[in-house]
């Protein structure tokens, strides 16, 4: 009925609008677009995937790399949306649902926006809706240091407090970032997110939203979920107790099953429209 590739290697080019977008698609199934985060790799995605079975997963690293004698200026939210657009296309994908991860959620939101009837179910992790939301502060931070402890032991423990910030590190940074690291992709991506927001239009987004935040993420505060959730009409949080930035790939034995129940009973109301 749907279809799709298997296999786990580390994917193939794509040349779309003078840019080469490197591609994986594994699994067999409804399609599934996987946004990355800054500077992660393709990799990122294997302990979600394997979660994730019935679903023809793809995932892209954007914003790729430039065609030989090819220069562009640098992209906006909206460029990301239709290079992910023209990718849809160039792979035969009428519609697929969304999953975005960290700077991927913003595109995802993007692409919702601008091709609605390209966009099934969305999934936003670990996001936010740009300017109007709650930055990464000193404030998060402390509070991610403190999510498994209390002050009175930062106070009487230095020991204590070096291992508390090791592990916000692990949590925020850990499996498979860096990987991926261009000093091209990552001026695109924050060149693109530095004015951008979605909170004037999100009310538009007409699509079912999944929200999926840490309650210890430093790098996007958890309570940006509260605020996509308050624009969104059709969403729903799934907050990860003590789950940092990278919750979806350090809990996602937890965090995998409720992302496919909710993509499966998208399938299954669509479905119902059809019929």
């Amino acid at each position: 009925m749907y279809p799709g590739q298997c296999g786990a290697g580390p994917g193939e080019f794509v040349r779309v609008g003078g840019r080469r977008l490197r591609v994986r698609r594994t699994g067999y199934g409804p399609p599934l677009l996987l946004l990355n985060g800054v500077a992660m790799s393709l990799a990122t995605w294997d302990p979600l995937v394997r979660e994730l079975d019935g679903f023809d997963c793809i995932g892209v690293a954007v914003p790729g790399f430039l065609e030989p004698g090819r220069s562009q200026p640098v992209l906006t939210m909206r460029g990301f949306a239709t290079l992910i657009r023209d990718l849809l296309d160039q792979l035969g994908v009428e519609r697929a649902d969304v999953l975005g991860l960290s700077f991927g959620g913003m595109v995802a939101q993007q692409l919702a926006l601008d091709a609605p009837e390209r966009v099934g179910s969305l999934v936003l992790v670990s996001t936010s809706c740009g300017l109007g939301g709650v930055p990464s502060n000193p404030l998060s931070w402390w509070n991610a240091v403190l999510q498994d402890g209390s002050p009175l032991s930062a106070v009487w423990g230095p020991l204590w407090l070096a291992r508390q910030w090791t592990a916000v590190l692990r949590r925020e940074f850990g499996a498979g970032w860096a990987h991926g690291l261009s000093l091209d992709g990552l001026a695109q991506q924050f060149a693109s997110a530095a004015l951008w927001s979605s909170l004037p239009w999100l009310p538009k987004l007409e699509q079912d939203v999944l929200i999926v935040a840490g309650t210890a993420d430093a790098l996007v505060p958890p309570q940006n979920a509260n605020i996509l959730a308050s624009r969104m009409p059709r969403s729903q949080i799934y907050r990860v107790g003590g789950g940092g930035h990278l919750c979806l790939l350090d809990r996602v034995g937890e965090v995998g099953p409720v992302i496919a129940e909710f993509l499966r009973s998208g399938e299954t109301a669509a479905i119902d429209e059809a019929v």
